[in-house]
């Protein structure tokens, strides 16, 4: 992705463990037909998953917690700036 490419999501979805990133890319490829895409921004990456009824989504993946390194609210946060 070049600088001056502009990524935008309307949907942000975090999971937390593996179990869970399965399900997700699993229901989201067989609804869109497509395999989700990885896209580093900074120092994360995430997954677009698509578009549903219009809505752009992705996926970030979230270390357990809801503070601290990696955690859920880190991981909110710069997913909102990123995306």
């Amino acid at each position: 992705m070049s600088d001056l490419e502009t990524i935008t999501a309307d949907v942000l979805i975090v999971t937390v463990t593996p179990v869970e990133s399965r399900a997700v890319l699993q229901a989201f490829q067989q609804f869109t037909g497509n395999k989700a895409q990885s896209i580093a921004i900074g120092d994360r990456v995430y997954r677009d998953l698509g578009t549903v009824n219009g809505a752009k989504v992705f996926m970030a993946l979230s270390e357990m917690g809801a503070v601290g390194l990696g955690a859920a609210l880190q991981t909110v946060q710069k997913g909102i700036s990123a995306l």
